[in-house]
C-alpha cells in the first residue's frame, strides 16, 4: 500500500512539473581553455618523448617521426601521428581559429634547433599558439574466450573468440609562442576493443597466435581509442552554444501572472514581463517578481534581472530566490567572459 501512495504522489508531481511554462532561450557558455586574443594556433606533430619544461615555459625535444615495427602496438610514432590529425580537424571543425596543419609547421622548422623555435613561430610566421602533444599509457589487454553457440543445423558447438581492448591516454598543451607561457595542459584518454570469431582450422600457438590474429586489425582499434580520446577537445577552446530552460512561477489567482505566462508561452516575452511587473509593483505577488526577472535574462538585459531577483529576496528570502540570484549571476560572469573570449576569435562562417 505504501508503495502504491509513493508511486502515485511521483506520478502527480511528475504530471505538476509537465504543467510548469517554461522558456528556452540559446546563450553561449564560455570556452575551458580562455584563448582570448590567440587568431593563430599551429599544431606540432604529438611525440612520446616531448620534454615538458617549468610551470612558465616550454622547451621542445626531438620527436619520433618515422616508427615502423612489425606489430602496430609498438608504433607509438604512428598513433601519435593519428592523435596530430585528429586534433587538428577538432579544430577545423571548430572553425573559430586559423589553424596551421602540423605538416605545414613541420616542414617549416625542419631540422632547427628545437629550443628557439617557439619564437620563430611568433615573429616571423605570425602564429599565436602551438599545441603540443604526447601519446602516454599504450595499453592493450587481450585474451581468449569459449562460447557454446548453436549453427544452422542447431547443433551446439564450442567456439573460439579472441578479444582485444586498448586504452590510450593522451597529454596535451597550449602555450604562447612569444612568452613560452602555457595557456592550458590538459589530459584525455580513450578506448576501444574488438572481438573476433577463431576459426576452428587453424591451430597456432598462443604467442604465434598474438601476431597472426592482431596485426591486421590492431591499428583501427587504435584509432577508434585516438578519436574517442580526442572527440570535443577542440569545442574546449572555443564558446558552445547552449539552450537554457527556465521554468517560470505560476499564481493562479492573480490575472496579471496567468495572462503573462501565456504571453511568455507564446513567444510575447516583453509583454510578459510587462505583466509579471504589473503582478509585483502593486501586490509583491512572489511568481511575478520571479518570473520578471527571468524575463529580463531572456530579453539580455542581465543588470536588470540581477536587480529584480535581488529584490524579490530582499522581500521573500527563500531557497527559489536565492537559486535565481545565483544563477543569474552566474550566467552574467559567464556572458562577460564569452565577449572577452569572442573578442580574440576569427569566427568563420
Amino acid at each position: 500500500m505504501k508503495k502504491r501512495v509513493v508511486f502515485l504522489i511521483l506520478i502527480i508531481s511528475l504530471l505538476l512539473a509537465g504543467c510548469s511554462t517554461s522558456v528556452g532561450f540559446s546563450t553561449y557558455k564560455p570556452a575551458e581553455i580562455d584563448m582570448s586574443g590567440y587568431r593563430t594556433v599551429g599544431i606540432l606533430p604529438f611525440t612520446p618523448n616531448y620534454s615538458f619544461g617549468s610551470s612558465v615555459e616550454v622547451s621542445i625535444s626531438p620527436f619520433l617521426q618515422s616508427i615502423s615495427f612489425t606489430v602496430p602496438v609498438n608504433n607509438p610514432g604512428r598513433i601519435a601521428r593519428y592523435a596530430t590529425d585528429e586534433f587538428y580537424n577538432q579544430l577545423v571543425a571548430e572553425r573559430a581559429f586559423v589553424v596551421i596543419p602540423p605538416g605545414q609547421l613541420e616542414a617549416w622548422y625542419g631540422s632547427w634547433g628545437y629550443g628557439n623555435q617557439l619564437n620563430y613561430f611568433a615573429e616571423h610566421l605570425n602564429i599565436d599558439a602551438v599545441v603540443l602533444g604526447s601519446v602516454n599509457n599504450i595499453d592493450i589487454d587481450d585474451q581468449l574466450t569459449f562460447r557454446y553457440e548453436k549453427n544452422s543445423l542447431g547443433v551446439t558447438e564450442k567456439k573460439a573468440y579472441y578479444r582485444q581492448a586498448v586504452n590510450i591516454t593522451i597529454d596535451y598543451m597550449v602555450v604562447d609562442t612569444r612568452t613560452n607561457r602555457i595557456l592550458a595542459r590538459k589530459q584525455t584518454s580513450g578506448s576501444a576493443s574488438t572481438e573476433e570469431y577463431v576459426p576452428p582450422r587453424v591451430e597456432l600457438p598462443r604467442d604465434q597466435w598474438y601476431i597472426y590474429y592482431t596485426a591486421p586489425p590492431l591499428h583501427r582499434i587504435y584509432e577508434k581509442a585516438v578519436s574517442e580520446a580526442m572527440e570535443g577537445v577542440g569545442s574546449k577552446m572555443v564558446p558552445q552554444e547552449v539552450t537554457v530552460r527556465r521554468f517560470l512561477k505560476d499564481e493562479k489567482d492573480d490575472p496579471w501572472v496567468t495572462q503573462a505566462n501565456e504571453m511568455a508561452d507564446s513567444g510575447y516575452y516583453q509583454q510578459a514581463l510587462h505583466g509579471y511587473l504589473q503582478a509585483w509593483t502593486k501586490a509583491k505577488v512572489f511568481a511575478g517578481g520571479y518570473n520578471a526577472a527571468i524575463m529580463y535574462e531572456l530579453l539580455r538585459d542581465y543588470p536588470a534581472a540581477i536587480s529584480q531577483a535581488e529584490e524579490l529576496l530582499d522581500y521573500y528570502y527563500n531557497t527559489d530566490s536565492v537559486k535565481l540570484l545565483n544563477e543569474l549571476k552566474r550566467a552574467d560572469m559567464e556572458r562577460k567572459q564569452v565577449e572577452k573570449q569572442l573578442d580574440g576569435y576569427i569566427l568563420l562562417n
